[in-house]
Parts: C-alpha cells; sequence; structure tokens
C-alpha cells in the first residue's frame, strides 16, 4: 500500500493540479489517524522546495497552514525533531561557517548536532532543585552561542538572547525581569558593560572563548563542556508557549520581553519556506546580522537548518568586509539592512558605467562583486529608495522588500518574487491577517504572531485578538505601503496631516548626515531638524 509520504511525493513532482479541498480531503485523515510517524514524514516533506512551489502554485496555503497548526501542537513536533530530520537527510553536508581571513571553518549537519547535544548535557546539569534554569546569551555571533540557543531551544530550557548594546541599567532590568540563572557571555565589548552592572543577587556567569576573564567569579567555556551529564532534557521543562523570550531595544526605560512559544518559531519557518518556495537546501546566506535580532535569528540562522541550507558568519559588519567575503563564501542569499544596499549600488556604478555599459556588462559586475551567485536579497527595517530595488532586480538580483515586527516573529510582509510594486513593502506572509483599522492602522493575527509581553497580561499586547503595530498604511493593489509610525503623524495649524517618515526617509543615505527629525505639530510652518555625523 502506498505510504501518505510517498503520495506527496508523487503529487509535488507529476506537476499535476490539486485543489485546496482535494489537498484538505487528503490531510485530515492523516491527522485523525494520530500517527506521529507519518506526520513527522509529512512535516519533513514540508521544508523541500519542490513541495513548496507545488503548494503556491496550486493555491494550497489555507489548508496546509491549517494542517501545519494541527500537526505541531497535537504532536508536539519539536526542534530535536527538526534537528533529526536534518541530520539524518543532509548529514556531512555544512550547515554553519566561520571565516578568520580567507580561512572557512565548516561545521556539518551533524557535527553541529553531536556539539548541540554536548551543550544540551552540560545544560541539563545545571538544573538544581524544583528552580527551572533560564540561559541568557550574551554574546557578538559566534559559534558557541548557535550551540547553546539550539540546545535551549531542543531541551526545553528557556533562553534569553541579549543584545549587547544594551545600556548597564537595561541589563540589570533584563536579568532580574526573565530570572536568567545562567550567563554565557562573549565578546570584548561586553567587558566594559558588565563592569558597570550591580546585582543583588548575580546569576552564573560563563565564558565563551573570546573572553579570558569577567569582573566576577566565572567559568570557562572549556570548564562548563568538561563536566557533562547524561540526560540531554531538562527535567523541568519551559512551557513550550514560553521557549524563548526577545527584548526590544526601544526608547523607553526598560526594554520589552517579547515571548516566544515553540510552535512560533517553527511554523514561521514554514511560512517563510511557502513565500520563497525557490530557496533549497542548495542556498547559502552571507550573514553578518546579530543573533539577538529576528531576522538574524529567525530568518537566517533558523531558516538554514529549517531548509537544509548552509549559514556563514561574516568575519565583520563593515561593508569593506563583505566585499571581500562575497567571493570567498559565494553566497545566494543575503539579507541586510538599507545601507548595505545602498553601499553596493554605490560600488557597482564605481566599478562600471549606467549610462554606456550594457545590461550584461553590469550583470556581470554585480556578480564578480557578490560571488557569482547571489540570487537573492532582502533590504529590511528601513527605507530604500524603489530605483534601488529596481535595478537589483533588471540585473539578475531578486532583491525583496519587507517589513516586520518581533511581535510577528520577524516578518508581517514580503515582497512576493518578480512582484514588486514601488515603495511597497510586499504582501502578507502565508498564514497571517492583516487588516487597516479606521485610521489606517495595521493590525494583524496569526499563529506566530506572539501573545503577550513577558510579566505583562495578554489584552496588554491584543484587542479583542489582534494586534495593532502602531503604523499606519496603505493598501492598493494587494500590496502595503507605509506611512509612518501613528505616534509621529501630527497635523499643522492649517489642519494638514503630516507623515514626518516620507521626508526623513528622503535623506538617510547622505553619509554626512546622521538623523534628520522633521516637526511641525500645531505649527504654520514644518522644520526639518538636521544632525550632522561628526565622523
Amino acid at each position: 500500500m502506498t505510504s501518505i509520504p510517498d503520495t506527496f511525493q508523487r503529487l509535488s513532482r507529476s506537476g499535476l493540479k490539486t485543489t485546496p479541498t482535494e489537498f484538505q480531503a487528503l490531510l485530515e485523515p492523516v491527522v485523525r489517524a494520530g500517527n506521529r510517524d507519518e506526520i513527522l514524514a509529512i512535516l519533513d516533506w514540508g521544508h523541500l522546495s519542490e513541495s513548496n512551489r507545488f503548494l503556491a502554485r496550486n493555491g494550497l496555503t489555507e489548508p496546509w497552514m491549517t494542517f501545519l497548526e494541527q500537526a505541531l501542537t497535537r504532536f508536539r513536533y519539536s526542534f530535536d525533531d527538526l534537528f533529526r530530520q536534518r541530520v539524518s537527510r543532509y548529514g556531512e553536508k555544512p550547515f554553519l561557517q566561520t571565516l578568520a581571513g580567507s580561512r572557512v571553518t565548516s561545521y556539518s549537519f551533524a557535527d553541529v548536532f553531536r556539539r548541540v547535544r554536548l551543550v544540551s548535557r552540560c545544560l541539563v546539569k545545571l538544573e538544581t532543585g524544583d528552580r527551572p534554569t533560564v540561559v541568557g546569551l550574551l554574546t557578538p555571533n559566534c559559534p558557541e552561542g548557535v550551540w547553546v540557543d539550539l540546545a535551549c531551544l531542543r531541551s526545553g530550557i528557556q533562553v534569553v538572547p541579549i543584545p549587547i548594546n544594551v545600556s548597564p541599567s537595561q541589563l540589570e532590568f533584563i536579568l532580574h525581569h526573565a530570572c536568567i540563572t545562567d550567563v554565557f557571555v562573549g565578546g570584548q565589548a561586553t567587558l566594559s558593560l558588565l563592569k558597570e552592572i550591580r546585582l543583588s543577587s548575580p546569576p552564573r556567569w560563563i565564558r565563551l572563548p573570546s573572553l579570558r576573564q569577567l569582573p566576577f567569579p566565572s567559568r570557562s567555556w572549556e570548564e562548563f563542556l568538561g563536566d557533562p551529564g547524561r540526560e540531554e532534557f531538562s527535567a523541568h521543562p519551559v512551557d513550550p508557549e514560553f521557549a524563548t523570550i526577545l527584548y526590544t531595544s526601544g526608547t523607553t526605560a526598560h526594554p520589552k520581553g517579547i515571548v516566544f512559544s515553540l510552535t512560533a518559531l517553527l511554523i514561521k519557518r514554514f511560512a517563510r519556506a511557502l513565500a520563497l518556495p525557490r530557496i533549497s537546501s542548495e542556498d547559502h546566506f552571507l550573514a553578518y546580522l546579530p543573533l539577538y535580532h529576528t531576522f538574524g535569528r529567525y530568518f537566517e540562522l533558523m531558516g538554514a537548518l529549517f531548509w537544509g541550507a548552509t549559514y556563514t558568519f561574516a568575519e565583520s559588519t563593515s561593508f569593506k568586509t563583505l566585499l571581500q567575503e562575497f567571493p570567498l563564501v559565494r553566497p545566494t542569499i543575503f539579507i541586510s539592512i538599507p545601507k548595505r544596499w545602498v553601499q553596493l549600488y554605490e560600488q557597482v556604478r564605481n566599478n562600471c558605467s549606467f549610462e554606456k555599459d550594457s545590461a550584461d556588462t553590469i550583470r556581470r559586475c554585480i556578480r564578480q562583486l557578490t560571488g557569482g551567485k547571489l540570487t537573492w536579497g532582502l533590504s529590511a527595517a528601513g527605507y530604500l529608495d524603489p530605483d534601488i530595488f529596481e535595478f537589483f532586480q533588471r540585473h539578475g538580483l531578486q532583491l525583496l522588500s519587507g517589513y516586520g515586527m518581533t511581535e510577528a516573529t520577524g516578518g508581517i510582509f514580503m515582497t512576493p518574487p518578480e512582484d514588486y510594486l514601488r515603495h511597497s513593502v510586499g504582501k502578507p506572509l502565508p498564514g497571517l491577517e492583516a487588516e487597516l483599522a479606521a485610521d489606517g492602522e495595521l493590525k494583524i493575527r496569526g499563529p506566530y504572531v506572539c501573545r503577550y509581553y513577558h510579566g505583562s497580561p495578554p489584552e496588554e499586547m491584543r484587542r479583542k485578538g489582534w494586534f495593532y503595530t502602531g503604523d499606519i498604511f496603505q493598501r492598493k493593489q494587494g500590496h502595503y505601503f507605509i506611512v509612518d509610525r501613528k505616534k509621529e503623524i501630527y497635523k499643522n495649524s492649517r489642519g494638514q496631516t503630516i507623515a514626518p517618515q516620507k521626508i526623513e526617509n528622503l535623506f538617510q543615505d547622505f553619509e554626512p548626515i546622521r538623523r534628520v527629525f522633521l516637526v511641525g505639530d500645531g505649527r504654520e510652518f514644518n522644520t526639518l531638524l538636521i544632525y550632522p555625523n561628526p565622523e
């Protein structure tokens, strides 16, 4: 008898058309039967590029996302399940790589899993009595930080990545607010921060290899790894609804801790795969975004794990270093803030003549600069001129626009491939409902929109099931266009509604200018305040 996974494989490879009703009829008996092995096999099928092309081509987003919600929660699909599936399929294929000049150090899926399992055993041994272990990660991007993060997620230990650019008072607040018991610290830049904190009940400190000492008692990474226990899973596993916390680095006195469930983290990976069905295990990320932010941690690192792709740490965040690393790594995917895309555009312009050279020559110039394989790009967390989007798209690089928030496990909107509209931030990602309130404020809901802030009631984050983003949008042709932050829009003395962001965005690519502010609430004139870049 043909198994369910075989049926799915045959469907996705045959090119046959399937309606949502037919697909739902195929899925429902599997869920009712309750065979976990079959469910795991279908979830494994769901990470493949050919599967997501099949789902997207046939308009099967709704039944597939419904199935995922049921399967992930009822059958407790975990990071351990995901990891074991990828190791079984990709084994010795490179998963994570680091750079030191021209030297590349590579860790395969199997090697990373062995290291993560060892760290799991050491973490579980930290548990004392009935008090659960809560791990903090205070480090720049490094392999050891990845081992700890993934070990916590697979072992049922709550983990809290902490931005290294927090102030001493914010760090004190996070350590206390999240009840962190053990902190893994790395990077020389954190030393000055740690020297300024004062804690009445300090956590235990573990130094990653980049640090030799701390201003208070600590254990080395080698000492930590030298004392593993036998168990790989916590005796007091954290509630799956409370797997990890990310703290926002806003302007308020205390950062907000956004709580993520395991289901939200996992279902978002399936949603991204459905939105980008051509990405596969053949892809390669060159990554410099920090792992204490959603795009670096979820889209890049966990995305690489989900797709069976390769993830390479950039040695530095500087554009000069990235230019040296593109030809060495030859990535297919690069995710960045707008400034890096502007710099790459200017570098291309310096290397060839836009007025005289042919499109093929410009294409070759881009390939030469980026290693020859760069196919996908995403610009988010700021405004990028539409001319730059269209320039790269005309010359063979699918540069996508996007918009997201930590509360939505990262992305909310993204440009569908080959469907870019000028100034648009795209369409909702699969599984997400988006509506505009009467005043234009965007509200969202879905399985990967977080439910509450740590230490606060759910109603603080949601109103009648919706999360209100605080951003004003317009919707045209199915695409969304951001107007401004709701709290920053004002009316002048003549009653005209002013959105400062539109004006401020015009100045963001000028190196001599650090920030600009448009003011004029209740005034006759609008005034632009310019803060120069002292460098």
